[in-house]
């Protein structure tokens, strides 16, 4: 969603071209794309936050493990970028930024879970739709949203920006508004955490 309001408000300012035809059937095709997707995001996230999230939270703070985590996954999709299998080098600040953004709003996701599912989607959610501006496969695939490579898609800065600020807004929530189990965790034998 953060995303999508990125584009379209590039749309109107015209960083980008809103193609509302096709966004209406991006969106009919969203469910599939995004379990298709799905097939590449669960090898991910399995690693990332079904092993190295829990790893990593059960010794460090919320910021130093997505730190790592940040670089981690950085240095896991470079090499493909270096060698011009994936992204482009020129996006690779805005993929950076991206990167950040996704680590801490699947940081929150999955501390407040407690499950790698809700990574695993909306890694394939952006996989399915931010990387690709909303497209639609066919016989000639089209885009709902167009524009600049340095504007739209992962290696884009609308998606970048929208990434990072629904990152720091997840993060600032979840820091400021503790889980029960964790308020438990720090004051034990108090209300809700009798039994």
């Amino acid at each position: 969603m953060a995303a999508l309001i990125a584009y379209t408000a590039g749309s109107l300012v015209g960083l980008d071209t809103l193609h509302l035809g096709t966004l209406g059937r991006a969106f009919e095709y969203a469910p599939l794309a995004i379990v298709v997707s799905m097939t590449g995001a669960v090898a991910e996230e399995i690693g990332w936050r079904g092993f190295l999230w829990p790893l990593l939270r059960g010794r460090y703070s919320f910021a130093l493990s997505s730190l790592i985590v940040t670089v981690v996954w950085w240095l896991f999709h470079v090499p493909a970028i270096l060698l011009g299998w994936y992204g482009s080098l020129a996006g690779l600040p805005a993929f950076t930024v991206a990167l950040v953004g996704m680590v801490l709003f699947v940081g929150v996701i999955t501390d407040r879970s407690k499950s790698v599912w809700p990574s695993i989607v909306a890694h394939a959610t952006w996989n399915a739709l931010v990387l690709t501006g909303f497209a639609v496969a066919g016989a000639a695939t089209e885009h709902a949203f167009s524009g600049s490579a340095a504007i739209v898609g992962e290696f884009g800065w609308l998606a970048a920006i929208a990434s990072l600020a629904l990152g720091l807004a997840a993060t600032w929530w979840h820091l400021s508004k503790p889980a029960p189990s964790e308020k438990c965790a720090a004051v034990p034998l108090t209300p809700p955490c009798q039994s």
